[in-house]
């Protein structure tokens, strides 16, 4: 999902528990080191979910920015975004709260978000990346259909790919929707996110060994 414009910003949203903030982790982890990063914690509902990504980019050569307890997440973006006028950032990498798929004031919420951070940024270098957890099977599918109806999803990272979650629905959520699957998460390590195969994964839809 990141391109090479300035600043490139990577909305993430997703229902509680897809993995959200790991998957950032996981990301900032592989993006070229020669590139500046802004990581924004707009989950200020869980004082957990700050320090959370706190831990998983603390060893990483990225800026970071964050509210207060309660603040609205949408103020936490736009101040975040007025940054950038004096520091060039490639990436600005945001962190949203969980939500549930059919919280209409919750997802009314994203749209606030990405409403402000166009005030400064062109909306054609906003990218919305919804995470899906791999082993919610075919609720991952309305999952795509209700954050499509709030906004304009860019693509999808499917993590909890290892084990027995093999992620069948993506099929029909690629027939369905047309958005690009970017990357799989296959473990907990830093560096366990894959730029996702299609023919890979079909191989092991079918259970067909190299």
């Amino acid at each position: 999902p990141y391109e090479d414009q300035k600043p490139t910003v990577l909305l993430f949203v997703g229902v509680n528990g897809s993995g959200k903030t790991t998957t950032i982790g996981k990301l900032i982890h592989i993006i070229p080191k020669n590139k500046k990063i802004l990581v924004v914690a707009c989950d200020t509902f869980r004082a957990a979910a700050v320090e959370q990504l706190k831990e998983w980019i603390i060893k990483q050569s990225v800026d970071f920015h964050q509210g207060t307890l309660d603040q609205d997440p949408a103020s936490v973006a736009y101040s975040a975004c007025l940054k950038i006028k004096d520091k060039e950032y490639d990436y600005i990498v945001i962190d949203t709260a969980g939500r549930l798929s059919n919280n209409t004031n919750l997802l009314n919420q994203l749209v606030k978000i990405k409403s402000v951070i166009k005030k400064t940024i062109d909306e054609n270098y906003i990218k919305t990346v919804l995470v899906l957890d791999g082993t919610n099977g075919s609720n991952m599918v309305n999952q795509v259909d209700i954050f499509s109806q709030s906004m304009n999803v860019s693509g999808l990272i499917i993590t909890k790919i290892d084990g027995t979650a093999k992620g069948g629905a993506l099929i029909s959520i690629a027939k369905k929707y047309e958005i690009p699957i970017h990357f799989v998460g296959l473990g907990e390590k830093a560096d366990d996110l894959y730029k996702f195969n299609a023919k890979n994964f079909a191989r092991s839809i079918l259970g067909i060994e190299d």
